[in-house]
């Protein structure tokens, strides 16, 4: 029962959105779309092996499933209407103080990457490894360290980042016009971000360089307030380049072609939207469904890896509320408006 109530909510939230998504696609790419996308909804997995596998079969054989499903991704565009619709969505987001992250990343392979096409050694900072792989280069518009993701684009091998970095900046620009605070990985308009080590430690000095000089002590303190608090919602896109990553498993995807990975990486951007900013505002749906995850709370944690994993986020949580036996003192509520469209 709980299992039909989740499937149901799944598939007709699901189709409203590819709906949207893909209105312009044949009869087969359509059908492509549709098997495709609640596959990686279901299974969390970029592997064509796992989504052909939870596909209804019929008579065709696994392996006659796979080779469809490598055939549709390598065959249809499916990562220029995905980023077009996120594109739309997020701009209509932006207001004037809105924070539209920008930074880059690493989709790599350690130990892999030979027949691949397009790959490039370089630096993978997140594993601290140097490795085959591209460059996914992300805008995402933030508030209250949300992140929708307004584009999320992968980049052949690892070079003309720096250009693509500032060509994304520039229509982030043009799109929002005078809304929006575009910030970057090294700091945000005219901050000038200098960073020193120093035994272990690192110092930065931020200078601001886009207020009047003969601006007052107030309006350099407003300045100050408003950098950092920029700088400080930008980690979303950090934690939003992470949960595609370990959500979708991206980075297992074991295909040749650029073009298919491209499209596996549309494919896992939207599923991490729908997530995000679509299913848990889906009203009636919405609520069906989480009545039966909590109905079915019992039988998901009683599985032993569930259970090991709330047992050990629990004990993360006690850790950090208390420091030498004492409670932190409680936050004051965050205040900031949260982005129309997005509800609180």
């Amino acid at each position: 029962m709980a299992h039909n109530i989740a499937k149901n909510a799944v598939e007709r939230t699901s189709d409203e959105l590819l709906g949207k998504v893909f209105p312009s696609l044949g009869k087969v790419a359509g059908v492509a779309s549709r098997a495709v996308f609640p596959a990686v909804v279901r299974t969390g997995s970029a592997l064509v092996t796992d989504l052909a596998a939870s596909m209804d079969g019929g008579a065709t054989s696994r392996k006659g499933r796979q080779e469809k499903v490598s055939g549709w991704l390598a065959r249809y565009d499916f990562a220029s209407p995905v980023r077009d619709h996120l594109w739309k969505e997020g701009v209509a987001l932006v207001g004037r103080d809105t924070v539209v992250a920008v930074d880059s990343g690493d989709i790599s392979k350690e130990f892999g990457g030979a027949g691949m096409e397009g790959m490039e050694m370089g630096y993978d900072a997140s594993r601290g490894v140097v490795a085959m792989g591209h460059s996914p280069l992300c805008a995402a518009v933030v508030a209250r360290r949300r992140a929708a993701p307004l584009r999320l684009a992968l980049l052949k091998g690892r070079r003309g980042l720096p250009d693509a970095e500032t060509a994304l900046f520039d229509a982030v620009v043009g799109a929002a016009g005078d809304n929006g605070i575009p910030v970057h990985d090294r700091g945000f308009d005219s901050v000038l971000v200098v960073s020193s080590t120093f035994n272990g430690t690192t110092l930065c000095l931020y200078a601001l360089n886009f207020v009047a000089t003969d601006a007052s002590a107030r309006e350099l303190r407003e300045a100050a307030d408003l950098a950092a608090n920029a700088y400080f919602c930008r980690w979303s896109v950090e934690v939003l380049f992470q949960d595609v990553k370990q959500c979708f498993s991206i980075e297992d995807a074991r295909v040749r072609t650029f073009r298919r990975l491209e499209n596996l990486l549309a494919f896992c951007t939207l599923a991490y939207s729908y997530f995000a900013h679509v299913l848990p505002h889906c009203g009636e749906e919405t609520r069906r469904l989480l009545k039966t995850m909590r109905d079915s709370l019992g039988e998901i944690v009683e599985s032993f890896r569930p259970f090991v994993a709330n047992v050990r986020e629990l004990l993360r949580m006690e850790r950090t509320r208390f420091i030498s036996g004492r409670p932190r003192k409680r936050k004051p509520p965050d205040m900031t408006t949260f982005l129309q469209g997005l509800p609180a």
